[in-house]
């Protein structure tokens, strides 16, 4: 990427060349190979659709409950949280209905009847090294806005170190259970 110092005839991309506009100044640069049809369908980005499908849907909901909650709590990163929080309630496989609610009554104040509660908080761990993951839930308290969340994925990561352990070749060869 190269700054020009003069205006060029054109911005876009032209041949081996494409000429932009950032931050006041013009820019060129080689053009790239990839194009949105390509991201679209290619197999190697299936992963980076599958979370732009989620951030597509959990977008909206976070604007939606941003703007119930009282102007002087507005702020971009209270906005940037709510999407993160909806992203992975989604990922979580909750309904987007549900997550709007849920994130109202958390970050609104709004009182809303849903048909299924958020899931229940893990008990609180009482011993354990300061650095571990259950020291983090140790010193939340239930009422505190994140505390749910943070419970949800201490569980879903406990579930994949106990069972998404990769099989030894040994193992996979002769079907036998994973070692103790």
């Amino acid at each position: 990427m190269a700054r020009l110092n003069y205006i060029p005839p054109f911005t876009g991309t032209v041949g081996p060349v494409t000429i932009y506009y950032m931050r006041e100044k013009y820019f060129v640069r080689t053009r790239s190979s990839l194009t949105a049809k390509r991201v679209k369908k290619d197999p190697a980005f299936r992963n980076f659709m599958k979370h732009a499908d989620w951030m597509a849907v959990a977008s909206p909901i976070a604007s939606a409950v941003y703007w119930q909650v009282p102007p002087p709590f507005r702020k971009k990163s209270l906005f940037r949280k709510l999407v993160g929080q909806a992203q992975t309630w989604l990922k979580y496989g909750w309904k987007a209905s549900d997550v709007y609610e849920y994130l109202l009554q958390q970050y609104a104040g709004v009182q809303v009847i849903a048909e299924e509660e958020p899931p229940t908080p893990l008990r609180k761990h009482v011993g354990g090294r300061g650095g571990s993951a259950n020291a983090t839930i140790k010193n939340l308290s239930e009422n505190d806005e994140c505390f749910e969340l943070r419970a949800w994925r201490q569980r879903d990561k406990q579930f994949r170190v106990q069972y998404c352990r990769p099989m030894a070749p040994y193992d996979r060869i002769r079907g036998l259970p994973f070692p103790a």
